[in-house]
């Protein structure tokens, strides 16, 4: 079953993309390309990806598998993380970890042609797990900057989130 027939060839291309980039991320940081338990991190990525270089709208969507949404395999709930993009006019849904399910591990699909139920959960429930997600990738990156960069010479300013007391910063009085 092709499930990517019907939807743009950039979106395809897009999320074929963003899934070879994510299997060589997880190679590289667990040394496996096994996606069960990412959705989350996938969905976000994805999301960004083609927010940014395509004309469609993205959003990340689930459900927790049980009343509140999920993905639905052979009448079993699952909890799952997806995209769903308005493109042309149409929503269809990306899904780059389908494949912790028995799904293929890219579903480029509209709602009416996919191989199982993709059932919105509550959306606030999911934008507070993605805004979660973004506030830990950000503090990440601090850390990141503040272990490569602690006196903030890079940039030619010291952050302030990145000192700590005692901290002697060269060229200035402090």
């Amino acid at each position: 079953m092709d499930l990517h027939h019907k939807a743009p060839a950039d979106l395809v291309r897009m999320a074929a993309h963003t899934r070879e980039l994510f299997e060589r991320l997880l190679a590289d940081a667990l040394g496996h390309q096994r996606t069960l338990g990412t959705c989350l991190y996938a969905s976000v990525l994805c999301a960004t990806v083609i927010n940014k270089f395509t004309k469609s709208h993205a959003v990340v969507r689930g459900g927790d598998g049980d009343a509140g949404g999920g993905l639905f395999v052979d009448c079993m709930g699952y909890g799952h993380y997806w995209v769903e993009v308005l493109a042309d006019g149409q929503v269809y849904v990306v899904d780059i970890t389908a494949d912790q399910f028995g799904l293929p591990p890219l579903i480029v699909s509209p709602l009416r042609s996919l191989p199982a139920k993709y059932v919105n959960g509550d959306q606030v429930n999911v934008d507070e797990a993605v805004a979660e997600l973004n506030r830990e990738i950000a503090v990440d990156q601090d850390l990141d900057h503040m272990i490569t960069d602690p006196a903030g010479t890079a940039q030619g300013q010291v952050c302030a989130g990145c000192l700590t007391p005692g901290t002697i910063v060269q060229g200035t009085d402090e």
